[in-house]
C-alpha cells in the first residue's frame, strides 16, 4: 500500500528534498523546479501549493485547496490543516527531508496521510504556502478517496482523534476546529457501524 511505499522511499533516499506523486495523477513539468526553488528561497521546511481536481478526460474542474501564496506560522498551519483550506495530501507539498525524523506512515490504514501530514508539520520551522497550481488528482471511481467504506470511516475516525489529542492542549485554535471534525467523523463511523461491520474496540 500507499504508507508501506512511502517509508520504504523515505529509508533509501538520499537527496535533501522529497516528493511524491500518486501513480494515477500527473504534475506540471515544472513543478520540481518551481518549488523547490521556492524552499530554497523562503529557507522552508514544507511549501504547499495548490492542486487540480480533473476528470478522465483531463478537464480541470476545480481546485483540491484554497492555498494563498506566503509564510505561515505553525498554529496557523495547523489551522488551515485541519480546516480543510490545506488538504492532507501527500502530493500537495514538498518536504525537506529531515522532516520526516521518527515519523512514518501509518501501515494497513487508509487516508494514512491525514494519520501523518499534521506530524510533518511539527517538525519544522517553516512553513511556506504557494497559490500555484502543479498538481493533477485525477477523479478514480475505484481509489481509496472514492470509497469510503467501513474501514476508511474507522481510520479517518483514528486519524481524526489522535490528531485532535495531540494538539488540543498545546493549540487552543486548532481544538475549536478539531472538535467538530472529531464528532462527525465519530457520528459517521457509528452510524455506519449499524448496518455493516465495524471493529467495536474502535467504537
Amino acid at each position: 500500500g500507499p504508507s508501506a511505499a512511502r517509508n520504504t522511499a523515505m529509508q533509501i533516499a538520499n537527496g535533501e528534498y522529497s516528493y511524491f506523486v500518486d501513480s494515477d495523477d500527473y504534475i506540471d513539468l515544472n513543478l520540481c523546479e518551481n518549488i523547490l526553488n521556492l524552499m530554497v528561497k523562503e529557507s522552508a521546511d514544507i511549501v504547499a501549493f495548490n492542486a487540480w481536481r480533473v476528470n478522465a478526460d483531463g478537464k480541470k474542474l476545480y481546485l483540491t485547496d484554497d492555498i494563498e501564496s506566503g509564510g505561515i506560522d505553525l498554529e496557523n498551519a495547523l489551522v488551515e490543516l485541519m480546516s480543510g483550506r490545506i488538504s492532507h495530501y501527500a502530493w500537495n507539498k514538498m518536504y525537506r527531508k529531515d522532516v520526516f525524523k521518527n515519523t512514518w506512515y501509518p501501515h494497513g490504514r487508509n487516508w494514512e496521510d491525514m494519520a501523518t501530514t499534521y506530524r510533518l508539520f511539527l517538525n519544522t520551522k517553516k512553513i511556506y504556502c504557494c497559490e500555484d497550481s502543479y498538481y493533477c488528482y485525477v477523479e478514480n471511481s475505484n481509489s481509496i478517496v472514492s470509497n469510503i467504506n467501513a474501514k476508511a470511516l474507522r481510520d479517518i475516525y483514528i486519524a481524526r482523534s489522535e490528531s485532535y489529542h495531540a494538539l488540543k492542549d498545546a493549540y487552543p485554535h486548532v481544538e475549536k476546529v478539531m472538535f467538530p471534525e472529531v464528532v462527525l467523523s465519530a457520528i459517521s463511523l457509528f452510524d455506519r457501524s449499524l448496518w455493516a461491520d465495524v471493529d467495536q474496540d474502535v467504537l
